[in-house]
């Protein structure tokens, strides 16, 4: 059996990789700050584990984009369907960030515990990512 990843457009893939690695960058600033650019341990793990994070939800969005789009293939249903994409992006992008968060103040990864400002501006900025994309 052959495994399909979803495709909206056919440059899904292009902008996922364009955007995971500057987008895991950042995200890991807000995430653990200074510290992430003084460690080159951090910096790599950490990284590697948000850009692969960030993978698994640019894919989850992708093929929720795709079940819409087929729900609702009609230009008068344009509407309706970018709304439901917008919340339930924004409540995949709440969790898979929550998840991220939490994730690594539960294990003390590097020594860190939540950071909820950081949290409230990496929601704002993976939810309008999410939307442009």
């Amino acid at each position: 059996m052959k495994l399909r990843l979803p495709h909206y457009t056919n440059k899904d893939y292009i902008i996922m990789l364009w955007t995971m690695i500057p987008f895991s960058v950042a995200l890991n600033l807000l995430i653990f700050g200074k510290p992430y650019f003084s460690s080159t341990g951090l910096f790599i793990s950490a990284t590697i584990i948000t850009a692969v994070a960030v993978c698994i939800d640019f894919t989850l969005c992708g093929g929720i984009a795709v079940i819409l789009k087929q729900r609702f293939p009609f230009d008068s249903e344009v509407r309706k369907r970018l709304a439901l994409m917008i919340i339930i992006f924004l409540i995949i992008s709440g969790l898979f960030l929550y998840s991220l968060f939490s994730g690594y103040a539960r294990i003390r990864f590097y020594d860190y515990s939540f950071n909820q400002s950081g949290f409230i501006i990496a929601y704002i900025s993976m939810g309008v990512l999410n939307v442009f994309l």
